[in-house]
């Protein structure tokens, strides 16, 4: 029964995919947004459920005003691509923190390279941090000096996107 913390988790679409959601084999799902709207539809949608919608920004996280910690799995897969790298950093810290022995963190970026980032950019207005797979990995390398967490990073299948897994031992 894990307990598991999206960061930026817009309406947690994922929810409805996952397996573990539909057989109620999850004990808690915090989801964690700044857009009132999102946090509002993640409320109506899965009233009831595990879900816990909460109203909160990275400046909260950091400041230790969510979150306690206690979580098994921790992932934030729409937010990175607009940090940049010293509140990266310091998000990467603090949710490494938060997570349990054994535990997997999850960070998603778009890939440095993309081939549509002009598109997103000329006619989406969308303005992105891209970064290389070391770029995502070091930002796990200030906290990976003071405690043994395996790393792995790994691209889509379209170069897009770029994974990094971050798992905290026993």
């Amino acid at each position: 029964m894990p307990r598991i913390l999206s960061i930026a988790a817009g309406h947690l679409r994922e929810a409805e995919l996952s397996i573990a959601f539909q057989e109620r084999r999850i004990k808690e799902w915090v989801a964690v947004d700044q857009d009132s709207k999102s946090v509002e539809e993640c409320h109506r949608r899965y009233c009831g459920s595990v879900v816990n919608p909460i109203r909160g920004s990275v400046r909260g996280f950091l400041a230790g005003k969510i979150g306690t910690g206690g979580f098994d799995f921790i992932y934030a897969a729409g937010l990175f691509d607009y940090l940049k790298d010293p509140v990266a950093k310091a998000l990467v810290r603090k949710m490494c923190d938060m997570l349990n022995a054994e535990g997997v963190l999850l960070v998603a970026n778009f890939a440095d390279g993309l081939i549509d980032s002009g598109y997103m950019e000329a006619f989406m207005d969308w303005r992105l941090i891209y970064r290389k797979e070391q770029g995502i990995i070091g930002l796990f390398s200030e906290y990976c000096e003071n405690a043994a967490i395996n790393l792995h990073a790994f691209t889509d299948s379209w170069k897009a996107i770029i994974y990094c897994i971050a798992e905290k031992p026993h």
